[in-house]
């Protein structure tokens, strides 16, 4: 522990001390008479984050609930919304919903404190959805298979927990607690807009139970759905390079969502009719295709050929390249791509329990099932380039190829690059079914008076199948540029040359014409392209777990207790995709392919234990109570080795219960994911920053410059000797309640958290030793050009922007990071007689460090108070981490009537660019090189709920009316530079920012 950090934690500590000196004078007073206080009377209760119940309203590890009353008030669609919107501790990119489109399928995950969270329901694990286990990221649970509409509360442990619950809760655990010992029948609707009516919600859920004193039975079930937010509903998101460099971007700083791939491109040059180039010198709008060869054998021309009989020009010319200044002038944010995908959720849940001997032997069990279709990504149509990225080649003796050459795979060195776009097949979209099924059942019973015990079985299941549009059959095309030669000329049908494909009848297709623009090909040999592509994935968990606690004998300062028990699961992943995805076919998706399916097996033992040190029986200065907890967990797993997880809590009442310091310390374990295990090599196609150019010193040359963008392919491939990442957690902090102000409350939680074995594949500095060592790189080997050539020498500076092919590198994240923070928070309630009840407070995250490096051998870089993406991020890149993030709340009631307002503040953020980690000396994202500053942004959220009068009709009992506008004064979210990745898709941060603006909705509920 460095000074710093000790510097720190003594802080909080000082202001535990100095807090507990004002309560001194009347702790004194008081101590004496504690026997017969009986506002300090300890009840037992139990919470996330321990087995054991606790005496008193606070127990060591820091936990925050989220009670029904204010789901039902936040007017939140979906339970990660309502954690971002209640609760300051979900910033990150880690805690992405519905928002994110390219890479996203609809689902929620969350990331407290930007860090792998153990999501819990009713507390036991759910199964990991099968799209986040197959997409390249951290399996994750999806959010959006819980009801909104049946949760009772959440309950946010925020600190490590695997020796209580096992893999994966670094970060901590987020509980989902659903509604059960249910009484009677409740029916509700929400419906939710945007004032322009651009994005709409609807929702209906119904509730109905029976509870009797041996048992009880509660079902629900809900619908949601929500239509689709577009780019083209927003004018952030289709901002125009002009716009760009209004806001002082530079050309390197320009988005991905600027493309430079588009019909009628041929290296660097471009269709002259192409509406890219309206307003160039040698703009031509009759031309719509370079024309056609006379037959096979006609002589080829060049580009410069061309470019002299103006068919092609030069991109540069065009005053797009001059406004963006480089080839990147095609703005797919104008096709209206998703800002939010829509989604179709059908749920139903049941709970219950039931005594069978008294309390020696109950039965319980909880169930779900959810469906999901969601639209998945809706992305721009299919970009093309030609080579080992789609394997597809032109050959030389096509009509439309007027350069005599093979193009693609086969192509001689120095052959044009040629890119395409299939504007004519629309956009890229695809529709996701998820079903999840979840079932626990159980036994439990008291063996004595104290000591109880539980047997629980789990089996829980992830299916999705994901249909995409909009992509391409490589096969056809293949098979549709090779023309149809007989007595070595083309056979012409209706003017077109014909292809060697044959349609069902045996008809010869017209051959494709990868060089023209939208609009020439003919219809049939578009549909013999357009294809529905497929893929499955498949994810389970089942496991078996005992669980035996209670007080095992008395100690002078109360019961010891202690809870022991074993756990054995199983979790299997299989998915499969279609053959053009496995043969890179897929045109304009990556590559993928059939995993024939993995099984990873944990079995565990543990124990925990509560020992009371000191008691207020025992009546000692500075010790009213002092309480110790321990636990330990011994995880074995196949594969990934084993782990043992020790923790320790304190609990110190110095004066009475109305002052509470508490401390944790824990380690904690992630458990190697299937897919990183045993899965198939993953295509991506990564934004990282490259040469520019052709490696020459002239204009468009590498030298000097640099570009960000989507260069090429990458295999990530699978490890199947991935060790568990492990991680160590501190907590600090205390809870003060003074009795002269009944209803006021203080919280500081100070937390310290480290991990290993974490990072992405960083392809900036991948790129950056090819291109400093070149053979000799420890990357050389994975690494080929476009033409499928490979570095023989060890010169510099030879993979460049277009010459760069294709990346196979393994999984081995050998990084580490830390955080550091201290969570505030502040509530009073008190009754004002006649005017009614009022509770205001506020919740806050300061974050002092968020720190990340590589491997061992790197310096830390601090992603505190900065925005990073895949395009700067160095491998950690974590979205907008700020400074500190501030919740206050005012929540009034009176006579049935109850008003909320909840407001969110994040201050100023720093978005450094290349600047960060002294990637550049100058931010090339930036025309004056220099970090550019998210400005601060608040936001204010308005619900008021009524319950309605019967006014003597017995109908109208139970009913309640709520209506509510969230972002009350439609505060649009800020520009935020960045290369366009999921962090900055939409020239914004949606996991931060608000992008739907103003949004109002009404409930309307009835109990009967």
């Amino acid at each position: 522990m460095n000074i710093s950090r000790l510097s720190k934690i003594a802080a909080v500590l000082c202001l535990c001390a100095s807090t507990a000196a004002l309560s001194t004078s009347y702790a004194q007073n008081t101590a004496a008479a504690a026997k017969d206080d009986e506002t300090v009377r300890l009840e037992k209760f139990e919470v996330t984050g321990s087995y054991l119940p606790l005496s008193g309203t606070v127990q060591a590890s820091p936990v925050v609930t989220v009670q029904r009353q204010e789901i039902g008030l936040s007017g939140a669609t979906d339970p990660l919304r309502l954690l971002k919107q209640l609760t300051p501790f979900f910033s990150g990119n880690g805690n992405v919903g519905t928002e994110v489109n390219n890479g996203g399928a609809g689902e929620a995950n969350v990331a407290l404190r930007n860090l792998r969270t153990l999501v819990l329901l009713n507390g036991k694990r759910v199964v990991t959805s099968a799209i986040s286990n197959t997409n390249g990221g951290s399996p994750s649970v999806d959010l959006n298979t819980i009801p909104t509409g049946m949760i009772e509360r959440i309950e946010i442990v925020k600190d490590g927990a695997s020796t209580l619950y096992g893999s994966d809760a670094i970060g901590g655990v987020v509980n989902v607690i659903l509604r059960k010992n249910y009484n009677g029948f409740e029916l509700g609707t929400r419906y939710g807009s945007t004032g322009s009516g651009d994005y709409v919600t609807r929702e209906t859920y119904v509730i109905g139970g029976v509870t009797t004193k041996s048992g009880s039975l509660t079902v629900g079930a809900q619908h949601f759905e929500n239509t689709t937010l577009r780019t083209t509903d927003r004018a952030l998101t289709t901002m125009t390079p002009a716009k760009f460099a209004a806001l002082g971007t530079a050309p390197g700083g320009i988005p991905a969502s600027m493309s430079g791939t588009f019909a009628g491109r041929v290296s660097n040059h471009i269709l002259a009719g192409s509406p890219l180039a309206a307003g160039a010198t040698g703009f031509r709008a009759n031309i719509t295709s370079p024309g056609m060869k006379s037959s096979p054998t006609a002589a080829p021309q060049t580009l410069a050929q061309l470019e002299a009989a103006g068919v092609y020009i030069p991109i540069s010319s065009t005053p797009l390249y001059r406004e963006v200044g480089s080839v990147n002038i095609l703005n797919t944010t104008l096709y209206g791509n998703p800002l939010i995908v829509p989604t179709k959720r059908n749920q139903f849940v049941a709970s219950g329990e039931r005594e069978l001997a008294g309390k020696s032997l109950e039965v319980f069990g909880d169930f779900l099932f959810t469906q999901t279709t969601t639209g998945g990504s809706g992305l721009a149509p299919s970009p093309v380039t030609l080579g080992s990225a789609n394997t597809l080649t032109i050959p030389a003796n096509n009509p439309y190829n007027l350069f005599g050459v093979t193009l693609g795979i086969g192509a001689p060195s120095g052959a044009p690059s040629i890119r395409n776009r299939l504007e004519e097949l629309g956009n890229r979209s695809s529709v996701n079914e998820a079903n999840t099924f979840r079932v626990v059942t159980g036994f439990r019973g008291d063996i004595t008076e104290n000591l109880k015990w539980e047997l629980t079985y789990l089996y829980s299941r992830n299916s999705a199948t994901q249909r995409v549009l909009g992509g391409a059959n490589g096969a056809n095309m293949n098979q549709l540029m090779i023309p149809l030669i007989q007595n070595g000329n083309y056979v012409i049908s209706n003017g077109r040359p014909l292809s060697v494909l044959t349609d069902s009848s045996g008809n010869n297709l017209p051959v494709y014409n990868y060089f023209a623009l939208p609009g020439f090909n003919d219809p049939a040999t578009l549909n013999a392209i357009r294809t529905t592509l497929f893929k499955n994935a498949v994810t389970s968990l089942r496991g078996v777990d005992l669980l035996v606690r209670g007080k095992v004998f008395e100690v002078p300062a109360g019961d010891v207790a202690i809870a022991f028990g074993g756990e054995n699961r199983k979790e299997d992943l299989v998915s499969s995709v279609d053959a053009l995805y496995a043969n890179g076919l897929a045109l304009g998706y990556n590559p993928a392919d059939t995993f024939a399916g993995g099984s990873r097996s944990n079995k565990a033992v543990f124990g925990e234990t509560t020992i009371p040190l000191i008691s207020p029986k025992q009546n000692l200065p500075g010790f009213y109570q002092l309480d110790l907890t321990s636990a330990i967990r011994y995880e074995k797993i196949q594969p990934g080795g084993h782990s043992t997880t020790p923790r320790l809590g304190l609990r110190w009442m110095p004066f009475d219960a109305t002052f509470t310091v508490r401390s944790t310390w824990s380690e904690g374990f992630i458990a190697p994911d299937i897919f990183d295990l045993f899965g198939p090599a993953q295509g991506n196609a990564p934004s990282y920053t490259i040469l520019e150019g052709n490696g020459s010193t002239s204009a468009g040359g590498a030298t000097g410059r640099m570009v960000t963008g989507q260069y090429g392919s990458a295999s990530e491939l699978s490890n199947p000797n991935l060790k568990p990442q492990t991680s160590k957690a501190f907590t600090v902090g205390f809870v003060y309640s003074p009795k002269q102000i009944k209803g006021l409350s203080f919280t500081a939680d100070y937390y310290h958290i480290s991990q290993d074995k974490v990072g992405d594949i960083d392809y900036s500095s991948v790129y950056a030793d090819l291109n400093a060592k070149g053979a000799g790189s420890a990357y050389a080997a994975g690494f080929s050009f476009i033409d499928n050539t490979r570095l023989v020498t060890n010169a510099p500076n030879q993979v460049t922007s277009t010459n760069v092919g294709t990346l196979a590198i393994a999984t081995n994240p050998s990084g580490d990071q830390m955080t550091e923070g201290l969570d505030l928070a502040v509530d009073y309630t008190w009754n004002a007689n006649n005017l009614g009840r009022f509770n205001i407070g506020a919740n806050a995250n300061v974050l002092f460090n968020y720190k990340f490096r590589g491997t061992p051998r790197d310096k830390y870089n601090q992603y505190a108070r900065n925005f990073t993406d895949s395009t700067n991020g160095l491998g950690g890149q974590n979205g907008t981490l700020a400074s500190y993030v501030l919740k206050p709340y005012i929540n009034h009631s009176i006579a049935g009537l109850a008003t909320s307002l909840y407001f969110t503040h994040i201050p100023k953020v720093n978005n450094p660019g290349m600047l960060f980690g002294g990637q550049s000396p100058t931010n090339t994202q930036r025309l004056d090189g220099k970090a550019y500053t998210m400005p601060s942004y608040t936001t204010v959220d308005l619900a008021l709920s009524y319950q309605v009068p019967n006014f003597g009709r017995s109908w109208l009992k139970g009913f309640v009316i709520t209506a509510g506008v969230n972002n009350l004064f439609g505060k649009d979210a800020p520009y935020v530079p960045g290369g366009g990745n999921n962090s900055s898709e939409s020239n914004t941060d949606k996991s931060t920012y608000d992008i739907i603006g103003r949004f109002m909705f009404m409930e309307l509920k009835k109990a009967f």
